[in-house]
């Protein structure tokens, strides 16, 4: 799996990446400025639950690390068991919930 910059980006004060398996791009990322949300996976739905969501952002994790060391703070939906796994197991805290969102650090 790769997991490349781009020269240009869609979103303000973010740096986009492709993820590619081979020469087939399976998604794209983000890294955004700042300490809340930094870091946004889309995988392409035909590529979902075969682990690449976790492996881009463990590489994106690592790579807003490397430019900025902190730590950084999620905003996960209750509900969204599969990203809140994601951040657990990339070595994120459970901070606290509102019933609706739970904040967590890594």
């Amino acid at each position: 799996m790769q997991v490349t910059p781009c020269k240009q980006t869609d979103k303000p004060n973010a740096t986009k990446y492709i993820v590619k398996t081979r020469a087939t791009e399976i998604g794209y990322g983000y890294i955004l400025q700042g300490k809340h949300n930094p870091i946004e996976v889309y995988i392409y739905k035909e590529y979902q639950s075969a682990g690449y969501g976790k492996k881009v952002f463990k590489k994106l994790l690592q790579i807003a690390k490397q430019n900025n060391p902190q730590i950084y703070e999620f905003t996960i939906p209750a509900q969204n068991y599969a990203f809140k796994s994601i951040v657990a197991q990339a070595g994120g805290k459970y901070l606290s919930t509102n019933g609706e969102t739970e904040t967590w650090i890594i």
